[in-house]
């Protein structure tokens, strides 16, 4: 399914969401990739809003990747979010087990993303650190951090990071929505 059809079925179910006095966030995560271009595209033909999360890993990869990140930060209705330098190598238990290396590895992305305090944030993988007014259900954890409330996220959240969750049930750290969050 193209993504043009994707992102336009996603505008008109918001349409009824917005007449409702309701409001829905449209996010982006692990960019830039190769469909980040399609997703710009998209976002400026149509004037949408949205924040892209990105991955400072994948911002370097290549020359394409840093145009991507240019491109979406010359836009005014997107706005550039940290989703960390590494994507946790994608071993996130490990990560989240050393607190000052997320805050290093953030700060790192914020280096190569052109970010500076306070930057919108979402941590990669469903993370350990648990936001306020969050179900502790998680089931990327093992059992013995089942159930576990870590309060980390409030070192991450005073080195300048205004930390976005990730199963939101309809809160966000920084704006409270009625509706439910739209992540794509």
């Amino acid at each position: 399914m193209p993504l043009r059809f994707i992102l336009s079925l996603l505008l008109l179910v918001a349409s009824p969401a917005l007449a409702a006095d309701c409001t829905v966030y449209l996010t982006f995560d692990d960019g830039p990739l190769n469909g980040t271009s399609n997703i710009l595209d998209v976002l400026q033909a149509e004037q949408v809003p949205a924040t892209l999360f990105m991955v400072g890993m994948h911002a370097e990869a290549n020359a394409t990747n840093r145009a991507l990140l240019q491109r979406a930060k010359s836009m005014p209705l997107v706005t550039i979010g940290n989703h960390s330098y590494s994507h946790a190598y994608n071993h996130y238990r490990h990560f989240y087990g050393d607190t000052e290396g997320v805050v290093a590895d953030m700060l790192r992305a914020n280096a190569v993303l052109g970010l500076k305090p306070a930057v919108h944030a979402r941590l990669p993988g469903r993370d350990v650190f648990r936001l306020p007014n969050y179900s502790k259900d998680d089931n990327s954890l093992g059992l013995a951090e089942a159930g576990r409330e870590d309060p980390d996220y409030k070192f991450v959240a005073a080195s300048g990071f205004w930390l976005y969750g990730w199963d939101t049930n309809g809160y966000m750290r920084t704006a409270a929505s009625r509706c439910r969050a739209s992540t794509t």
